[in-house]
């Protein structure tokens, strides 16, 4: 059963990668995927929720936060090293790599786990 999910993730990541790589996308996804650019949105966001908000706003703001943390701890040190799955850039060999191949494991995205935290 776990080596079918396997296959078909390799078989998906393979698609979205290789198929359909094209000029516009291998531009804009780094872009779009970059921790940078989700922290300065973080952080436009937070400076006016605070500026703006209410008393309940800045609260939800607050535990918003906390969320975060949690979840990007929970995620990175103690899920990855749970499941220790490499990166597909670690083990598939020619696939289309347009930004640094970072290190440690993959499995869970700590950009998932952060966005739906």
């Amino acid at each position: 059963m776990l080596e079918t999910l396997v296959d078909i993730d390799t078989a998906v990541f393979l698609f979205l990668n290789v198929t359909l790589a094209n000029p516009v996308t291998n531009l804009i996804m780094p872009i779009v995927t970059s921790d940078n650019l989700l922290r300065v949105l973080y952080a436009i966001a937070v400076v006016l929720l605070l500026w703006k908000g209410d008393t309940k706003l800045r609260w939800i703001v607050l535990f918003s936060a906390l969320t975060l943390l949690l979840t990007d701890q929970l995620s990175s040190s103690v899920f990855k090293s749970l499941f220790d799955r490499p990166r597909p850039c670690h083990v598939l060999p020619d696939i289309n790599l347009l930004v640094n191949c970072g290190s440690g494991m993959a499995f869970p995205s700590s950009h998932a786990a952060n966005a739906f935290g």
